[in-house]
C-alpha cells in the first residue's frame, strides 16, 4: 500500500513509524495503488521469475533416488493473505486501529472493504501468474488460499460481525467461487469467534488454532465440519518436559478422535530456544495415542 517497511539486522521486519495512515488518513491514496506490483508483492513476481530461470539447471536428489527438477519447486508466493484487521493495524497502528472503531466506524468499514478487494485481486494475480501453484508460509496450497487474521481475536463478536465479517466473507465467497478451500487462522484466545468462523465466514480447514481456545468448544462447533490443525500447548514445548508434552497431545487426541482429519500442531508457533527434545515427544505421542 506504500507504508515505508524497517528491517533491523536484529528482527523481523516491521512498519516504520508514524504508521501510513497516521500521517495522512485519506483512503483514496490506498484505492489508487497497484496492489499486484507494487512494494513486496511487485519484489515477489520478480523474484518468482529470477529462480525460475536459476532452477532450470539444477535437480534435487533424493536419499531413495528419486530425482526431480528444481524448476518444479519454485512456487509463487500469494497462497494467502494476512486479514484485514493485522493489514489495517500495520497501515494505522494497532492502538489507533482500536480506538477508530469507536471514533469513525465507517472509516473503518470503508478501509476493511478497500483491503479486501485488493487482496482478491492479488490472490488471483499470483494464482494466475504461478500457473495455479502458489505457496504461503512455505506450505504448497493448489487447492486451498490461506486467511491470517489474528487481529479478530481482539474484536467482540459484535465488532467481528460489524467490521470483519463483511470483509472477511468477500475474500472466503471468491476464493469459494473459485473452487477452492478457504484456510483460516488467527492466534489467540477465540471461543467467542468460532462459531462465526464456521458457520458465517464459512471456513474449510481451521489452521494454528491456539492451546488457549477451549478444545471441546471447537470440537463442539467445528468437528466433522471444518478441518482442525493446532491446538498443543507452546508454553509447555518452550519450557515443559516432554512428559508433560506428551500428556497435551494425548488430552489433544481424546478430545478430537471423533473429527476426521484433526492434524496434531503447536498452538501457535515454536518459540525460540524450545528443546528439540519436547519437538520430538510431540511426534512419538502422535504414534503412540494417534490410532483409534
Amino acid at each position: 500500500f506504500g507504508a515505508e517497511i524497517v528491517y533491523p539486522k536484529d528482527d523481523s521486519p516491521w512498519v516504520a513509524r508514524p504508521h501510513f495512515l497516521q500521517k495522512n488518513d485519506n483512503l483514496n491514496q490506498l484505492r489508487s495503488v497497484d496492489y499486484i506490483h507494487n512494494g513486496l508483492h511487485g519484489k515477489m513476481i520478480s523474484f518468482y521469475h529470477e529462480m525460475k530461470k536459476r532452477a532450470e539447471d539444477y535437480e534435487i536428489h533424493f536419499s531413495d533416488g528419486k530425482i526431480i527438477p528444481a524448476i518444479d519447486c519454485v512456487m509463487m508466493g500469494g497462497g494467502g493473505i494476512i486479514g484485514p484487521t493485522v493489514i489495517a493495524g500495520d497501515l494505522r497502528s494497532a492502538d489507533n486501529f482500536a480506538m477508530d472503531l469507536y471514533d469513525r466506524p465507517d472509516w473503518v468499514k470503508d478501509l476493511l472493504s478497500i483491503i479486501s478487494e485488493k487482496a482478491i485481486d492479488w490472490l488471483n494475480a499470483a494464482r494466475e501468474i504461478g500457473g495455479g501453484k502458489v505457496a504461503f508460509c512455505s506450505s504448497y496450497l493448489e487447492e486451498t488460499t490461506f486467511i491470517g487474521d489474528d487481529g479478530t481475536a481482539q474484536l467482540s463478536p459484535k465488532q467481528f460481525r460489524e467490521f470483519a465479517l463483511p470483509a472477511l466473507k468477500k475474500l472466503a465467497e471468491d476464493i469459494h467461487n473459485r473452487g477452492l478451500k478457504v484456510i483460516a487462522h488467527n492466534c489467540g484466545q477465540a471461543d467467542h469467534l468460532i462459531d462465526l468462523w464456521t458457520n458465517e465466514v464459512g471456513i474449510d480447514i481451521y489452521y494454528g488454532f491456539s492451546y488457549l481456545t477451549n478444545k471441546n468448544l471447537i470440537k463442539e462447533i467445528m468437528g466433522g465440519k471444518v478441518i482442525l490443525i493446532g491446538g498443543i500447548d507452546t508454553m509447555k514445548l518452550h519450557g515443559g518436559k516432554p512428559e508433560d508434552v506428551r500428556e497435551d497431545v494425548r488430552k489433544s487426541l481424546e478430545v478430537f478422535k471423533d473429527c476426521p482429519g484433526y492434524i496434531i500442531m503447536d498452538g501457535h508457533n515454536i518459540a525460540p530456544g524450545t528443546p528439540v527434545e519436547n519437538l520430538n515427544a510431540v511426534t512419538d505421542a502422535a504414534v503412540e495415542f494417534g490410532s483409534y
